[in-house]
This record gives C-alpha cells, sequence and structure tokens, in this order.
C-alpha cells in the first residue's frame, strides 16, 4: 500500500527524511543484533538501511515506491539490494536481522499475520525483529480506515511471536501531523524481539 498517495508530497517526506540521522530506535535494536545479513520492510529514502550495512549488514531493502531508488547511490548497492515490491509479496531468506518502521502497521490484520509468520520463519535462531507498530489508542483505530490496518496489544502480539524473547517492549503515545498533513494521535509500539531457538 502506498501510504502518501500524493506523489509530491511523498517525494517531500522522502527528501527530508533522506538527510537525517539513523533513527534512535534502530540504534536500539542494533545494540541487540548480531551476524551479517539484514532485511529492511519499508526503506523509504534509506537513512536506516544505509546505516545497518555501515555497520557491516548486507541489507535487502524493500518497498513499494519505485522513487526511493532515487535515494540510494551505486556505491550504497555494494551493500544494499533494493525490491522494489509490497512488503505482503516479498519472498524472505534467512536472515539475522528484520527491521520495520512504521511499514507492517498498513497491512491488514490478515496480511499482517501472514507478514509475521514469514519473519518467524526466515529469523535465524538468535535473530532480532524490530517493529514499530500502532497501538489500540490510535486514533486510526476509531476512523473508517480502522479495517485496513493493523493495530495491536501488546499480549497480542506476544500472543504471535509466541516462544520468543521480548528484549524490549516501549508503548508511547504523541500528538502530531502524518506525513500527508492529517493531525493525528499516534500511539506507538516499539519492539525488539529475538528468535532464541527453532520455533
Amino acid at each position: 500500500m502506498t501510504w502518501v498517495r500524493d506523489l509530491k508530497k511523498r517525494i517531500k517526506y522522502y527528501d527530508e527524511t533522506s538527510v537525517k540521522p539513523p533513527s534512535l530506535f534502530l540504534e536500539q535494536a542494533l545494540r541487540y543484533a548480531n551476524g551479517t545479513t539484514a532485511i529492511d520492510l519499508g526503506c523509504g529514502s534509506g537513512s536506516d538501511t544505509k546505516e545497518m550495512a555501515r555497520q557491516g549488514f548486507k541489507v535487502i531493502a524493500v518497498d513499494i515506491n519505485k522513487e526511493v531508488a532515487n535515494y540510494f547511490s551505486k556505491k550504497d548497492r555494494d551493500r544494499i539490494k533494493l525490491v522494489i515490491q509490497p512488503v505482503e509479496d516479498f519472498k524472505f531468506v534467512r536472515c539475522d536481522f528484520i527491521y520495520a518502521k512504521s511499514s507492517l502497521v498498513f497491512l491488514s490484520p490478515k496480511k499482517f499475520r501472514k507478514v509475521a509468520m514469514e519473519i518467524k520463519k526466515s529469523l535465524k535462531p538468535g535473530g532480532v525483529f524490530a517493529a514499530r507498530l500502532w497501538g489500540k489508542k490510535d486514533s486510526d483505530n476509531k476512523s473508517r480506515k480502522n479495517y485496513k490496518y493493523t493495530f495491536l496489544g501488546i499480549e497480542e502480539l506476544k500472543a504471535i511471536f509466541d516462544g520468543y524473547d521480548f528484549l524490549a517492549v516501549n508503548e508511547h503515545e504523541e500528538d502530531k501531523a502524518c506525513a500527508d498533513g492529517r493531525d493525528k494521535h499516534w500511539h506507538f509500539l516499539d519492539v525488539i524481539i529475538k528468535k532464541t531457538q527453532e520455533v
């Protein structure tokens, strides 16, 4: 799904985020991550993807919007393979680290569970999954859009990833505008999950 349908607004957002430093959430997740292979689901303009590569990961960066290719140089492609495809259609491979900052929320609950199962299968033992998800108190959960997106409670998420170690669960709320300009109440769940064995 294209989360901002207006191309000009989307490119403006990518231009702004492409020059920002890597997210604090990624920095936290990378403290737990080991190995050499990573997948970035919903890579956008790539500041987080490039940080993973800088820290030694070979990264598969997945995004539905073809214009994100403009933010990756030829040099970036040495360690980053860009795949333009919806996350739910991506063919997962075995890897050590999977990162999804605000991309999986745009899947319907059915598609989210399908992708979650693929994530569980593709992570190697000791692998880490880090995601920013939306909680139940997010204002879009009360709108006509709620059937298209995934909103989770912590216990529901723990049931989906039963048998995995939850290394960090940070829940926070804030009021601020979306990338498309709408005012919104955000309810975030930042989770870092480790696969300790084959489940």
